[in-house]
């Protein structure tokens, strides 16, 4: 009897939710990446460009500008999308110019230029900044410090 009753508690559990599209990406935010993959295609395809590498680097901003634009994803995924595409498209030309360089050398020219020291000051720097926003901490050190001038 005891089996039977855990039995009738698994089954009265609710189900579990199925992952779907919708469940991740609503359907008005999908009409943006929709419009965004056609348009890049387009341009990937059509030779608008004598170089190759051009017309690559054309699509991957028709890609980035429309997200951009119609903020078919967050601004901060269009930015990091951009190393990414660069390496996708083959936008990044070997020492003679016309074949692309291999992707694992594309990604790592590509990371050194885009993660470089510099930028993950910066990074670091605004990430901290918007941790002392939110709970409040910026006023209390700001506070502070201006406590600590004297007044004229």
């Amino acid at each position: 009897a005891s089996y039977r009753s855990l039995d009738l508690l698994q089954e009265q559990k609710p189900p579990a939710p199925q992952l779907s599209v919708d469940t991740i990406l609503p359907t008005m935010k999908r009409i943006p990446i929709l419009v965004a993959s056609i348009l890049g295609l387009i341009f990937f395809f059509v030779p608008l460009f004598d170089n190759p590498f051009a017309n690559r680097c054309f699509s991957m901003l028709v890609i980035v500008s429309t997200l951009w634009a119609l903020e078919g994803v967050p601004l901060f995924v269009t930015s990091l999308l951009i190393p990414l595409l660069v390496v996708w498209f083959k936008i990044l030309p070997d020492t003679d110019g016309v074949t692309p360089l291999p992707a694992n050398t594309a990604a790592s020219i590509i990371s050194e230029q885009f993660w470089s020291p510099t930028i993950f000051l910066f990074l670091g720097g605004f990430t901290i900044a918007a941790g002392l926003e939110k709970y409040g901490l910026n006023r209390a050190l700001a506070t502070f410090i201006i406590s600590r001038v004297p007044a004229k």
